[in-house]
């Protein structure tokens, strides 16, 4: 058919309507977290109140995440939680009342602790690219560099003709 145009391929292989089922995946991931808050706080306020206080960050780096793997949440999420465990294991050492809950969130090493971590986890996310870029750029240049070293004791070895080129070259 000589009147229909070539459609240029798109280097983008994403589905069109990822962005449709991501947010239908993500409203009903944010109503079975309410729902889990509301039942875990008619058991288990102290805790809840805590949690909930101690997970901001993870809570912005899922809402500020917009790639399909979501490393960020993930990275930051589990970093931010084990910053906050210390606290929640207090909590729970300590008698469980909603006065040490208030008396924990009160101390700053427990947001130093909760959210320097959570720090750590976006250092991790935006820095360990850059690092890994540069490691293999380094890598990759030592191997070029060995590979011609090899090539030049090759051609010194069996001659010219074995880079390619003839002798009248």
């Amino acid at each position: 058919m000589a009147g229909k145009v070539a459609k240029k391929p798109d280097n983008n292989d994403s589905d069109p309507a990822e962005p449709v089922k991501r947010r239908r995946n993500a409203s009903g991931l944010l109503l079975w977290l309410l729902v889990g808050v509301i039942a875990g706080a008619s058991f288990a306020l102290p805790t809840v109140l805590l949690f909930c206080a101690g997970m901001v960050p993870s809570l912005v780096a899922w809402i500020v995440d917009r790639s399909r793997d979501g490393h960020a949440p993930m990275a930051v999420g589990m970093l931010n939680l084990a910053g906050l465990l210390p606290s929640l294991l207090g909590l729970w050492t300590s008698g469980h009342t909603v006065g040490i809950a208030a008396r924990i969130m009160s101390d700053p090493y427990t947001w130093l602790f909760a959210f320097g971590s959570a720090a750590v986890g976006w250092a991790l996310v935006l820095g360990l690219p850059k690092v890994m870029e540069t490691a293999m750029t380094f890598r990759n240049e030592a191997e070029i560099r060995r590979l011609k070293g090899r090539q030049a004791a090759l051609v010194a070895e069996w001659g010219a003709e074995v880079a390619g080129k003839t002798a009248a070259e």
